[in-house]
């Protein structure tokens, strides 16, 4: 499961390159395909299991943050217990990195990829995560320090 450039929701896990994204939804254990619904629709993304398993409507279901192109696009099962869903969502608009994969949700590492981001001095990663909502003034909780204590503390001028 590769989250780079992405994060983690309390549904799924993500992450993106230019061209693409990833999105990882966790299902119960051998779950077979025929019983998940996956609809990919050119601005929204709905995952849900059918029948009898489903214990809520869906898990996940939203608008996305950007278009996708549809015919691209894809889904299978993966882990060896056929424990994840895996989305693919080719990009409509390659070289434009999303901030959320459905519009509005907040990455549950926002806090900590900032920070991290500020020290290695990764500036499209930082104004990313502040349009995802990150508060610019989080402080680490072991050093207090804040993104723009690690960034001049690491000498990262960029960021």
């Amino acid at each position: 499961m590769d989250t780079t450039n992405g994060g983690r929701t309390g549904k799924y896990s993500w992450g993106q390159s230019t061209t693409e994204v990833h999105v990882y939804v966790a299902v119960p254990k051998f779950t077979k395909a025929k019983d998940v619904l996956v609809r990919i629709t050119p601005n929204a993304l709905l995952v849900a299991l059918k029948g009898e398993q489903a214990e809520s409507a869906a898990l996940v279901d939203g608008g996305l943050f950007r278009k996708v192109s549809v015919d691209e696009s894809t889904w299978t099962m993966e882990g060896k217990e056929q424990e994840l869903v895996h989305v693919y969502l080719e990009k409509s608009d390659s070289d434009f990195m999303w901030s959320a994969v459905i519009d509005g949700d907040v990455d549950c590492d926002a806090g900590k990829n900032f920070l991290v981001a500020a020290r290695e001095g990764r500036a499209s990663d930082l104004v990313r995560l502040m349009r995802a909502g990150v508060d610019a003034n989080s402080a680490d909780p072991e050093t207090g320090f804040t993104a723009l204590h690690w960034a001049v503390a690491c000498g990262q001028l960029e960021a």
